[in-house]
């Protein structure tokens, strides 16, 4: 998506609210939410112009029994170590922003981080890659839970090398928030599975 691409052309003839950011620089990329206007009716997150680099939505819904704060955020890899940290610092200071309200929060996107292992929604390697360690401190001090358990980017076959890994996560502060998380079959021609998950959330 750019600026040239007006949201209409995602809305589903008005269907849909669509809250994005585009990436800033290069081809591809940005983040983006849709909101079933018949079921929930979502705000827009204000987010500090400091992190224009990070590509980060977040959306407050209006109409449910809980009050919720939705993020969806892209994290790219980096293969240069300094500036992945960077970025990284850049990137969790957003989210413990974003997660410092009094909401239950749902976290959701491709945080690019193989090297961390999941197991029952807690991490259990200990890495020493030092953006692993930022952000599962960051997961510790927001009381996150991690709910994927499966490998969401597909292996290539071409590669032995490369078996898949767990790269999208979805993430709650409530643990018994998110429920039916299922991995799926990818979306187009993506290497990444879809994530599909139910929440409980009474609008």
């Amino acid at each position: 998506l750019t600026p040239e691409m007006p949201d209409s052309t995602l809305s589903c003839s008005g269907k849909y609210t669509v809250f994005r950011t585009d990436r800033k620089m290069g081809t591809g990329g940005g983040v983006c939410i849709l909101c079933h206007d018949n079921v929930v009716k979502g705000i827009a997150v204000k987010i500090p112009d400091k992190f224009s680099s990070c590509e980060i939505v977040a959306v407050d819904l209006l109409n449910s029994s809980t009050k919720l704060r939705a993020i969806c955020c892209y994290r790219p890899p980096c293969s240069y170590v300094d500036l992945a940290v960077t970025h990284m610092s850049l990137f969790i200071e957003c989210l413990n922003l974003l997660c410092n309200v009094d909401a239950t929060i749902l976290l959701c996107g491709d945080f690019n981080l193989p090297k961390i292992g999941w197991q029952n929604g807690y991490s259990i390697s200990h890495s020493t890659d030092l953006c692993c360690e930022s952000f599962t401190g960051f997961i510790n001090d927001n009381a996150l839970i991690q709910y994927v358990n499966e490998k969401t980017r597909r292996a290539d076959s071409s590669l032995k090398s490369s078996p898949g890994n767990i790269l999208d996560l979805v993430l709650s502060n409530d643990n018994n928030f998110v429920f039916n998380v299922c991995v799926d079959m990818p979306f187009s021609t993506s290497d990444h599975l879809v994530v599909e998950f139910d929440i409980m959330l009474k609008v």
